[in-house]
């Protein structure tokens, strides 16, 4: 009942679905919800780069059908490849 309340509190205030879905999270697990922020925060890095748009938008690209949702996985897949590689030469 409580994680309820907290999402329908969290949809009326919240615009960006990511943050409603990280507080989701974060009402049954503080541990996982982090996790998680920690990953999306690669990926929003991602589309922001590689695709110049918020992860909505390419969402909403992927359900038009605009972009083949398995060319965006091959894709991130790259980059974090290239980002780690990066890392570990620094």
């Amino acid at each position: 009942m409580l994680n309820k309340h907290i999402s329908a509190r969290v949809s009326s205030t919240t615009t960006d679905p990511i943050t409603k879905y990280i507080t989701n999270i974060s009402a049954m697990s503080k541990s996982t919800a982090r996790e998680y922020r920690f990953r999306l925060q690669y990926f929003s890095r991602f589309t922001s780069n590689e695709y110049k748009m918020t992860v909505d938008n390419l969402v909403h690209q992927i359900k038009e059908g605009s972009e083949v949702p398995y060319d965006v996985l091959r894709n991130f897949i790259s980059y974090l490849q290239k980002i780690t590689v990066c890392l570990h030469l620094r």
